[in-house]
């Protein structure tokens, strides 16, 4: 894994993503805090094989860090992107992006990326290699959801309008296999996207998804509302 440390992507507390590669193809390099890294997360991302779940290119671990190389879905072309071609840094192209900044509205093409994600949440939920019962995200967004923009046939990027799109979904350090026994999850997931269940501290199972995955659904077909109104606690 190689990555540029001047080409920062994203940062948080814990995590920093940076442009990067993996044995010479581009990618995205997530660099975290190796006890911040939920198990879970670690044994998902290493098994998991899904046109519509991001895919990891490759991990590695030293110094207190945990690295790991995933394909690239951002705004713009990730070969660019890490040759120094391009001098302003790309932004992740999440479902927000896709609805908000780009403002897609054409029902055909949301409706394939809706169901691309429902896709990749039935996947991820019928995991058997992971738990009998499958796994719970617990933290479906719009930020979660990654759009890729796919290349045409010459090469070139398709318009979101010509319905070149690829979900991938993304981030699973809330996830967790559930079993008989499955845990309470207060303070879990993002306000304004957890189920009721989720809210008040109940258990919670495949449902919780569901009920957040509508809540995306309709922030496709709404142009990027919430079914509930601004207040991210209503």
């Amino acid at each position: 894994i190689e990555y540029d440390p001047e080409q920062v992507l994203y940062s948080s507390s814990t995590t920093v993503v940076f442009c990067g590669r993996f044995d010479r193809t581009p990618a995205v390099v997530k660099r975290v805090v190796a006890n911040a890294v939920s198990s879970v997360e670690r044994q998902l991302l290493l098994q998991v094989t899904h046109a519509n779940v991001v895919r990891l290119f490759g991990s590695e671990e030293g110094q207190g860090w945990w690295y790991v190389a995933l394909e690239p879905c951002l705004d713009r072309d990730a070969a660019d992107m890490c040759t120094g071609t391009t001098t302003n840094m790309p932004l992740p192209r999440t479902l927000e992006h896709v609805v908000v900044v780009e403002g897609l509205r054409d029902v055909t093409h949301l409706r394939k990326i809706m169901q691309e994600m429902a896709n990749g949440l039935a996947y991820l939920h019928g995991h058997h290699d992971m738990a009998k019962r499958g796994l719970t995200h617990r933290d479906r967004k719009p930020q979660n959801v990654l759009v890729k923009q796919l290349r045409g046939a010459r090469g070139g990027r398709r318009r979101s309008s010509a319905g070149g799109n690829q979900v991938k979904l993304a981030d699973f350090g809330s996830a967790k296999v559930h079993d008989r026994t499955m845990a309470t999850t207060r303070g879990v997931g993002t306000d304004g996207w957890q189920s009721p269940e989720a809210i008040r501290g109940e258990e919670t199972g495949p449902a919780a998804d569901v009920f957040s995955m509508g809540l995306l659904f309709f922030y496709c077909l709404t142009g990027g509302r919430h079914v509930f109104g601004e207040d991210p606690m209503k």
